[in-house]
């Protein structure tokens, strides 16, 4: 075990017990930066259950949200 995760070794590699679970319940290889949480904050507990892959916040978010628009009291927008 290492910083309280369980590891084993898949065709050579050492990988975390959570990241492959996740991988066969997604069917598929998780990206480098693809974190696995537990969601019941619990190191030791691997059930595909509860285990979950956050989905991450991407930099294209629409540009009102970058930028709110600016109204005027009349209800009009004030940006330029």
């Amino acid at each position: 075990m290492e910083g309280g995760y369980r590891f084993i070794r898949v065709n050579g590699p050492k990988i975390a017990v959570h990241r492959y679970v996740m991988e066969v319940k997604l069917e598929r290889a998780l990206c480098s930066d693809e974190i696995v949480h537990h969601v019941d904050w619990n190191r030791l507990n691997n059930d595909p259950d509860n285990l979950g892959v956050p989905q991450p916040i991407r930099a294209s978010a629409p540009s009102r949200l970058l930028r709110p628009e600016v109204v005027d009291g009349r209800g009009e927008s004030a940006s330029p």
